[in-house]
């Protein structure tokens, strides 16, 4: 079983409930660049919470999911660095 913070719940919504939605399509869909999406998706950028607004209208996940998921990842994140210390 998948943790909460291995697979961006974007790439989730894209592969289990549009697998023919691409990231460039799902972007312009927003109104992001196709690799700030990516960006996002990938783990490496966190969106905004007007971004994360337009893409919790687009596939339905809650914004406060999004920007949850965002800071569950930034604290694991820090405390991975911290650790490398």
């Amino acid at each position: 079983m998948e943790t909460r913070t291995s697979r961006h719940p974007l790439l989730v919504f894209r592969e289990t409930h549009n697998p023919r939605l691409s990231q460039a399509a799902a972007a312009t869909l927003v109104g992001i660049s196709q690799p700030y999406w990516s960006q996002i998706e990938a783990g490496e950028k966190f969106c905004s919470p007007r971004v994360a607004r337009r893409i919790s209208d687009l596939t339905g996940v809650a914004v406060d999911y999004l920007l949850d998921w965002a800071d569950d990842r930034a604290n694991c994140a820090g405390a991975a660095m911290e650790g490398e210390r």
